[in-house]
């Protein structure tokens, strides 16, 4: 990644692999599960039933049964191979979130807000969010099953000192603990 002319490297980390779980897990899991077994008695009655309408229902099953094993199980397998391959870049004018084949930036000189949370060892921080991001991601950020639309990110950043240092380097940031 390179930096602009004028512009220099604050911090740079990753998000640690081994945090899979969020609060919005408490009821995540339990809807998911929901939602997976009432897909499978769908599926069973699509499979069951004898009419012009059972294999468009019996499709229309199978998909909500694969989304429901994604949202129970799958998504945290997702999420730990997402981190591995994620590095996070703080620069004097631009976040940075850095996947293969994909970067998103915010720049921090256009960006009304900030949220960060720190969660026992690990530091959230959420860049230019506003009041059109979509309510469903707010509420469940770093959950698995984000999409595009969401804001630039850092999540469970372990070196909670270093960023925190970054951020107050530039000037804007109030700390929520949680």
């Amino acid at each position: 990644m390179a930096v602009s002319p004028g512009e220099r490297r604050i911090w740079e980390g990753k998000p640690d692999p081994h945090v899979l779980f969020i609060p919005a897990d408490f009821y995540l899991i339990p809807i998911s599960v929901l939602f997976t077994g009432f897909s499978v008695v769908w599926l069973m009655a699509a499979v069951r039933q004898v009419s012009p309408v059972q294999i468009p229902f019996g499709v229309v099953g199978a998909a909500f049964v694969a989304y429901g094993l994604y949202l129970m199980v799958g998504r945290f397998f997702v999420k730990t191979f997402r981190k591995r391959r994620t590095r996070y870049v703080l620069t004097s004018r631009r976040a940075i979130v850095i996947r293969p084949r994909r970067q998103f930036e915010a720049d921090l000189a256009s960006m009304a807000t900030r949220h960060v949370r720190i969660h026992g060892q690990y530091m959230d921080v959420t860049f230019g969010v506003n009041d059109g991001f979509n309510l469903f991601f707010r509420l469940v950020p770093n959950s698995g099953v984000e999409a595009m639309g969401i804001p630039v990110a850092f999540y469970d950043v372990a070196d909670v000192d270093g960023l925190r240092a970054a951020l107050s380097e530039l000037n804007t940031v109030e700390f929520r603990h949680s």
